[in-house]
């Protein structure tokens, strides 16, 4: 009788067994699609628009060159100059900056600021206020009069921004009171040897331009 009965003796606890392997199927299930998905992407897998996976310049065999980042481009385009050129102001001399404002599309109550370093005199014009209306057909010109105490390299930020129910824009340009000049050259130089780099890249067959979604 003894023998008969522990036979016939159920588990205690059969909801648990189950959910038990319910659990360690699931964590396979997971482990397969995880390791499937880094395979996809190793070898080149697009991903779909609204995926965070991001390309740009990769190598052959798929490995970016560098890290890469994406943003929304901008509709601002702003010509920053100063009426002495490139050439270093003078300290305690007033000197003037325009900064010309154009978009792609239309763009309304787009804030303008002047952001002076402390230190520097504004001897004229004004540092933040709204525009109604920037767009194609409506350029923006900005101008402000200002003076050094010293020869020091004060940086001087202007920037243009607007907001929608869609979207914010916004750009923003340096001016360098003592080294303009070298600061333009360095970033043209720079410029350059970026776009040889990824052309003989290309040209050679050793990368591809991917799209950055």
């Amino acid at each position: 009788m003894s023998s008969r009965s522990s036979v016939d003796k159920k588990p205690k606890h059969p909801g648990l067994l189950y959910a038990m392997v319910v659990v360690i199927m699931l964590l396979i299930g997971m482990g397969i699609i995880m390791s499937s998905q880094v395979e996809s992407l190793e070898v080149g897998y697009k991903p779909k628009p609204n995926s965070k996976v991001k390309v740009a310049l990769v190598h052959k065999d798929h490995t970016p060159y560098a890290p890469s980042t994406s943003k929304i481009s901008t509709p601002f385009e702003i010509q920053l100059e100063s009426e002495t050129g490139l050439d270093p102001v003078e300290a305690e001399q007033p000197f003037r900056l325009t900064a010309t404002v154009q978009t792609t599309s239309l763009q309304k109550n787009v804030n303008i600021e002047w952001v002076i370093p402390e230190g520097v005199e504004v001897i004229s014009g004004s540092e933040d206020y709204q525009v109604d209306v920037i767009g194609p057909e409506n350029t923006h010109v900005s101008e402000i009069v200002l003076q050094a105490p010293d020869y020091s390299n004060y940086k001087i930020h202007f920037s243009a921004q607007s907001k929608n129910q869609d979207a914010s824009f916004s750009l923003v340009k340096q001016y360098n009171t003592q080294e303009q000049a070298q600061i333009e050259a360095l970033a043209k130089e720079l410029n350059e040897k970026h776009k040889k780099f990824v052309k003989k890249k290309i040209e050679n067959g050793e990368a591809t331009q991917k799209p950055v979604f």
